[in-house]
């Protein structure tokens, strides 16, 4: 009887999401001698977006984004760090988005610099997409 109530949650939790647009956007941000890689997921749903940040040199892996701001032509957000606080702020173009990245030191508020990026849309891979059986054992 566990069994079925965990497949009619694990369904629900699937329909629900179906509803929701997902596109992934990866970019560099270019300083000095050096450079960092990052992605962006989005997902849409009718009322909202949400933003999850992940840069592997930067050592962060799915962070929200917050106060975040989706409309036909633009992408606003931050990401705040123990010291910096970051703010993108896009525009669409050609299918992905430029613009630039404002980063503030928290104590001070002071803005510390500003770097221009662009971000392409990465296109799903069928083959990126990988199955697992999954197995449940009730004690």
């Amino acid at each position: 009887m566990k069994v079925h109530y965990l497949f009619i949650i694990f369904f629900i939790a699937i329909t629900s999401s179906a509803n929701a647009e997902e596109v992934t956007y990866s970019g560099s941000l270019n300083y000095g001698n050096g450079s960092l890689n990052y992605q962006i997921e989005v997902t849409k749903t009718e009322n909202q977006a949400s933003i999850f940040f992940t840069s592997i040199e930067m050592n962060a892996y799915q962070i929200p984004a917050l106060n975040v701001n989706l409309s036909n032509d633009s992408l606003n957000f931050y990401i705040v760090s123990d010291f910096y606080t970051y703010e993108y702020k896009f525009k669409k173009l050609d299918g992905g988005l430029t613009g630039k990245l404002n980063i503030y030191a928290n104590e001070t508020e002071e803005l510390l610099n500003t770097i221009e990026s662009v971000l392409t849309k990465k296109e799903t891979d069928a083959s990126e997409i990988k199955e697992e059986e999954v197995t449940f054992q009730w004690v």
